[in-house]
């Protein structure tokens, strides 16, 4: 929960620095229950919110703030690899910090760790 407000922030400040996804969601308040509902619905727009969350993510770390995001998934995830990252976030419930954002970063870094 101490990342949460800084990782929103930095959210809103990166934001501006990647271009939009067509029809992608605000991610500054998306919530981890509405992204994984989001998920089962439709793959594709689950995809482009995930991708556009860790452009941020990857974004923010550029300018500094490594130690929010200290991931490095293959930006941009495809089916494959977006599976991976919702069957992992899934299978630890209890890991949720209910912001959507801190938990793809959170996943993204269990499943992608930098070497």
């Amino acid at each position: 929960m101490t990342r949460t407000l800084p990782v929103f922030a930095l959210i809103l400040a990166a934001a501006a620095a990647v271009p939009q996804a067509r029809g992608a969601a605000d991610i500054s308040g998306a919530m981890t229950g509405e992204y994984l509902a989001q998920c089962q619905r439709d793959r594709n727009a689950c995809q482009d919110f995930t991708n556009q969350v860790l452009q941020v993510l990857t974004a923010a770390a550029r300018l500094g703030q490594g130690k929010l995001y200290k991931g490095c998934a293959p930006v941009p995830l495809g089916p494959e690899e977006t599976g991976q990252l919702i069957q992992w976030m899934l299978s630890r419930p209890q890991q949720a910090t209910g912001y959507a954002a801190d938990d793809i970063g959170t996943a993204a870094e269990a499943l992608w760790p930098c070497r």
